[in-house]
């Protein structure tokens, strides 16, 4: 990471209970004067990881990453910004953390420092993080400023993800994930992160595509939602 480097680490749970991955938030100031944003899971920056730049956005692995898994196109999705507008502002992206996929595996031990926790939703509902892009409200989680002049920060709603279609899609990829090796397990764009938590990609009609964030080992847990 470069020393403009803006970063934001935050975790959906309670320290030392059921918890969400670990997330990084950054902004790169690029030398050609641009502002590119990132989204990742902790271990997966580099490897796995949602950028918005000016035009448009994907969710990519690396290089390296295809190569391993004979992937011949490394953008697992590209879409073009804009795409939705909430309270004014463009949402570029959305990150769903259901409380039922929230899990204690691999407690965090000392790697806390810098990590923000954020309050889970109430039972059967989601914690909804949106990327945001245009000015800023005074209270915004995260904001960073961009060389466009323009923000990007965090929308932090608890919502209730009502109908079943939805849902039976995600545990549809979650149970399809379950029988694929090697650890990279791919379907659609869903891969497998921070040990049994994983990522399952949606995109609702005239939106931007979402991640949902899985725990493999409690197949069917998202039934109750």
């Amino acid at each position: 990471m470069g020393a403009k480097d803006q970063i934001y680490r935050f975790c959906v749970g309670r320290e030392g209970a059921a918890r969400s991955a670990v997330y990084r938030f950054w902004a790169r100031a690029t030398a050609s004067g641009r502002s590119d944003v990132y989204l990742a899971m902790r271990g997966m920056g580099e490897e796995f990881k949602l950028s918005v730049h000016d035009d448009r956005c994907h969710i990519a692995i690396s290089k390296q990453a295809a190569k391993e898994i004979a992937l011949e196109d490394r953008f697992l999705q590209t879409w073009a910004r804009q795409l939705e507008i909430v309270d004014g502002a463009e949402r570029a992206f959305r990150l769903v953390l259901p409380t039922s996929e929230l899990h204690t595996e691999r407690p965090l031990g000392d790697d806390t420092e810098g990590v923000e926790w954020i309050a889970p939703a109430g039972r059967g509902a989601t914690v909804d993080i949106g990327v945001m892009m245009g000015t800023a409200p005074p209270d915004a989680t995260s904001a960073f400023r961009l060389a466009s002049g323009k923000d990007t920060w965090l929308r932090i709603r608890r919502i209730r993800i009502v109908g079943t279609e939805f849902w039976a899609g995600v545990e549809a990829q979650k149970r399809d994930m379950l029988t694929r090796e090697p650890s990279w397990r791919l379907g659609e764009f869903a891969i497998a992160g921070e040990s049994t938590r994983a990522s399952v990609g949606f995109q609702p009609k005239g939106g931007p595509v979402g991640l949902v964030e899985v725990n493999l080992r409690a197949a069917g847990g998202l039934a109750g939602l």
